[in-house]
C-alpha cells in the first residue's frame, strides 16, 4: 500500500500496515534492512508491555536518568533548538542512475527506499520533529548522544547487562543485504534478562536491520540470488539534527 510522509505521523495507522502485511521474504532466511519501519515495530512492543509509547519510555528510562540532552518526539518549545537537514540533491545522471538501479532491485529494497522516496528535507518539518519516528527522528546534542551509547561501552551495567550486552554482540554470519546490497553481519536475537528492564526492550534511538516487512509491495521473495538492488540514498535518519544546547 503506498504509504505518505505524513503517515509517518500516525503511529495506529504505520503500526495497523505493518501487522496487515505479508513478509517480503520466509522471516531468518535473508536480510532486509529497514530504513523507517523498525522504529514503529519495536516501539509497538514497548508500548504493549510499558504502557508508554515510545518516545515517553526513552526519556523516564535512558534519556531521564542519565541526564542526556536526546528526545524521541520533540516537544514544540524544542524546535527552535533545531539544525536544518541538508537534503540529497542527485544531479541528471545520478537520477537516471538510480531508477535503473531500482527497476532491478529486490522488492524490499523498493518498499523499503521508494515508499515514500525520502530526501532529507522532510526532516525539517515541525509536524516530522514532534513526530515519533524512533529510527528516524531521533533528535539531540552530541553530547547527548555519547552519554547514552557510553554508558552502553564503560562497563557499568546501568542499562543493559554484561550478558545481553554480549549477546547481542554475537553472530550468525554474513548476507548480502537484500535492500543494501552489501554482506552484513547478522545478530542473533537478544534474550531479555531481569536484571537490565530498561534497555532490554527492543531498542529505539537507532536504525536496527532485520528481515521483517517495510509498508510497500508484499509478497516472499523469489528462490535463488536476486539481482543487485541500488545503493541506498542518504534518509532523514542518516544523519540525525542535533539539538542546539540551549544557553
Amino acid at each position: 500500500m503506498p504509504v505518505s510522509v505524513q503517515d509517518y505521523y500516525d503511529w495506529e495507522k504505520i503500526t495497523g500496515l505493518l501487522a496487515g502485511q505479508e513478509p517480503l521474504f520466509p522471516p531468518g532466511t535473508a536480510s532486509g534492512y529497514q530504513a523507517i519501519t523498525f522504529g514503529y515495530l519495536a516501539g509497538e512492543v514497548i508500548r504493549r508491555i510499558t504502557g508508554q509509547s515510545c518516545g515517553q519510555f526513552f526519556a523516564s528510562e535512558i534519556a531521564g536518568p542519565l541526564g542526556a540532552d536526546f528526545h524521541i518526539g520533540l516537544a514544540e518549545a524544542e524546535l527552535g533548538r533545531c539544525c536544518e537537514l541538508q537534503g540529497v540533491r542527485p544531479s541528471e545522471d545520478e537520477q537516471a542512475a538510480l531508477a535503473q538501479a531500482y527497476a532491478n532491485a529486490h522488492p524490499a529494497a523498493r518498499a523499503a527506499l521508494l515508499n515514500p522516496a525520502l530526501t532529507g528535507d522532510e526532516a525539517n518539518a515541525g509536524d516530522w520533529r514532534m513526530a515519533e519516528i524512533p529510527s528516524a527522528n531521533g533528535h539531540g546534542t552530541a553530547l547527548g548522544l555519547a552519554m547514552i551509547f557510553g554508558t552502553l561501552a564503560d562497563g557499568s551495567e546501568r542499562l543493559i547487562s554484561a550478558g545481553t550486552l554480549q549477546a547481542a554482540r554475537a553472530g550468525e554470519g554474513r548476507y548480502t543485504d537484500l535492500v543494501l546490497g552489501f554482506p552484513l553481519t547478522k545478530r542473533k536475537p537478544t534474550p531479555p534478562s531481569p536484571a537490565s528492564p530498561a534497555l532490554n526492550a527492543p531498542t529505539c534511538a537507532t536504525r536496527t536491520r532485520c528481515a521483517t516487512p517495510s509498508p510497500g509491495t508484499s509478497g516472499k521473495s523469489p528462490a535463488g540470488p536476486s539481482p543487485p538492488p541500488p545503493p541506498a540514498p542518504p534518509s532523514p535518519a542518516a544523519r540525525t539534527p542535533a539539538a542546539r544546547p540551549s544557553p
